[in-house]
């Protein structure tokens, strides 16, 4: 639940009661289509999943000014493609 100033009547945090920016879903498809290009796997797709989960979440948090919402989600793209990079790196080398 939430009062009227927008804050958790339970912990009176700030509440995610926005839609997501139309920015916000190019970087949730940026991360949701890491497990498509990799042809699955468990790492990609948990990668994927969970940056995809999280830039939707910070996209539509309105405690969080557009302007850092959308350099945090940038940052959370570049971070799964770094990760799923890396892992394949490994995974190139053990074979």
């Amino acid at each position: 639940m939430d009062d009227a100033d927008g804050g958790s009547v339970e912990t009176g945090g700030a509440v995610a009661t926005s839609e997501v920016p139309r920015w916000g879903w190019g970087f949730v498809l940026a991360c949701a289509i890491i497990p498509v290009l990799t042809v699955g796997g468990l790492v990609p797709i948990v990668i994927g999943v969970a940056g995809a989960t999280s830039c939707y979440r910070v996209s539509r948090d309105s405690s969080i000014p557009p302007r850092g919402r959308m350099l945090r989600c940038a940052g959370i793209t570049a971070a799964c493609w770094a990760a799923t990079a890396a892992f394949l790196a490994v995974l190139a080398a053990a074979l």
